[in-house]
């Protein structure tokens, strides 16, 4: 042992300590701030993971979704008031039945079940804790002002990452370089893979051009939309390119009236296929040979794993392995039975992690919804998905008389149709990287089933002049009284 190895230990220790008794006290104080922070602060994990060598880091995503859990609803309870429901109760519920009756059957280890089940749990569990916070016109204004400043930052640093790719990757690629394609290189910006710069990044051009849809038009909005859609295309990755596609057309239908949505589609589909038809079949054919073909090492570990989890669910109808046991950071993390009695320990791309060839245990969702719960699990989870949508769908309609409640749904509803494209090669919904969407589900949650008082209309702008004046929409202005991984967990 070395000599400086204790003090090391001791040291890791009152930083977590401090860390913790930290985000107590801003998790009391500051719930709203709290949230915005610990969402952000999450998808920067690994950066600083890798910057400042901060194993423990990692944890951010649980030790948030344990705070807020413990007290936020306890802020509202001792308020008197009642909790706030988030949509889908009752398919989660089926959702871990349909978990927890798998494990059972396969006499799963407690500890096993538990870090699967919180896995796979977590971001609804903070999609409530978040709900019980009373979120106001004020608070939602204040966010669009951050997310400018930050997707600002997040260009910046994507510029000098175009102009000085090979220095950038030195400091912020853990491989030391950059991907490069179509002669481009693939920005990272802030982070450790384009792939997690081009999400952001198309994440927050479609939250920018909701605001520009549903509240008000300005440079700055414009610009915001516009540069972060860029950099994210910058990203060079061709499924995030189909996902930000998807979220932009839904998003800009739903914004639009009936006729012009129709004449849109009419015209812009023909011309857009004429335009640049090839150049979208070789997009869409590369990822038909990289996640659908049966050939090559990458699309064998993916369709090895996805028809494992067909046969999983078949042999265990209507349930499945169990939470912790196919296809999810646990399962791979404590090597499943389900993989050696497969023998996916010998296929590259499946192998334990200390072989160093796990790429793709978890590079897909449906599977591991499909291997850990079986079909009622999977009828479940897809009944939750399109009961969250049709909550954003409604709170975007135009007779929503709260602009900014209405950006929360269009931005909502652009982010699920961004998701659910992104689930079909990525662990998306169990991704600590998309907290930001569970963070949204529970505000959306807040302003769709909390009556407002009937107030005058708020004109509402990003530099926030509005905001002094906005009424608070029936809630109270004040906060409540009370108290991956590395990359691997990522799938990136």
């Amino acid at each position: 042992m070395r000599s400086d190895e204790p003090l090391m230990e001791a040291t890791t220790l009152l930083g977590v300590i401090a860390a913790a008794l930290l985000g107590v006290f801003l998790t009391i104080k500051f719930p709203k701030s709290f949230v915005f922070a610990a969402v952000w602060f999450i998808m920067l994990e690994d950066s600083i993971q890798w910057l400042f060598k901060i194993e423990w880091i990692t944890y951010t995503d649980e030790v948030v979704t344990a705070l807020a859990a413990l007290i936020f609803p306890l802020g509202r309870l001792m308020s008197k008031r009642r909790l706030v429901r988030i949509p889908g109760m009752g398919w989660i519920v089926l959702f871990v039945f349909a978990g927890g009756i798998g494990n059972a059957l396969n006499a799963t280890p407690a500890e096993v079940f538990a870090l699967g089940a919180g896995s796979a749990l977590k971001g609804l569990v903070f999609a409530f804790a978040v709900a019980q916070l009373d979120w106001t016109p004020r608070d939602i204004q204040r966010s669009a002002k951050y997310f400018f400043l930050i997707g600002t930052a997040l260009v910046v640093t994507g510029a000098i990452n175009l102009v000085a790719p090979g220095p950038w990757a030195q400091v912020f690629s853990p491989s030391g370089n950059l991907d490069y394609r179509f002669g481009i290189p693939s920005l990272i910006g802030p982070f450790v893979h384009p792939g997690i710069y081009a999400t952001v990044l198309g994440l927050i051009s479609v939250a920018a051009l909701s605001y520009r849809r549903t509240v008000r038009k300005s440079r700055a909005s414009a610009f915001l939309a516009f540069t972060t859609a860029v950099g994210s295309l910058l990203g060079m990755r061709r499924r995030l390119w189909a996902s930000a596609a998807m979220a932009w057309a839904g998003l800009l239908a739903r914004t639009s009236t009936r006729a012009t949505a129709v004449l849109v589609t009419v015209l812009a589909v023909p011309v857009g296929i004429l335009v640049s038809g090839d150049f979208f079949s070789s997009i869409f054919g590369s990822i038909s040979r990289e996640y659908l073909s049966e050939t090559g090492q990458a699309s064998a570990a993916r369709t090895v794993l996805s028809l494992g989890a067909v046969d999983v669910a078949n042999l265990a109808i209507p349930f499945g392995a169990g939470f912790g046991r196919y296809a999810s950071w646990v399962a791979a993390l404590r090597y499943s039975p389900e993989y050696v009695a497969r023998g996916f320990d010998h296929i590259w791309g499946l192998t334990p992690l200390e072989r160093g060839s796990s790429n793709f245990l978890l590079d897909t969702f449906w599977p591991a919804v499909i291997g850990e719960t079986g079909w009622l699990g999977l009828f479940a989870f897809v009944g939750l998905v399109l009961s969250i949508i049709r909550m954003f769908y409604k709170l975007s309609a135009k007779t929503e008389s709260r602009a900014l409640a209405r950006c929360v749904g269009v931005t909502g509803f652009g982010w699920m149709l961004f998701i659910l494209f992104d689930s079909v090669a990525g662990p998306s919904f169990y991704n600590p990287l998309y907290m930001i969407l569970y963070a949204i589900i529970g505000v959306g949650s807040h302003l769709y089933f909390t009556k407002p008082v009937p107030t005058a209309a708020v004109a509402d702008d990003l530099d926030g002049s509005a905001a002094e004046k906005a009424p608070n929409d029936g809630e109270p202005a004040t906060e409540p009284s009370g108290p991956g991984r590395a990359m691997v967990r990522r799938g990136r």
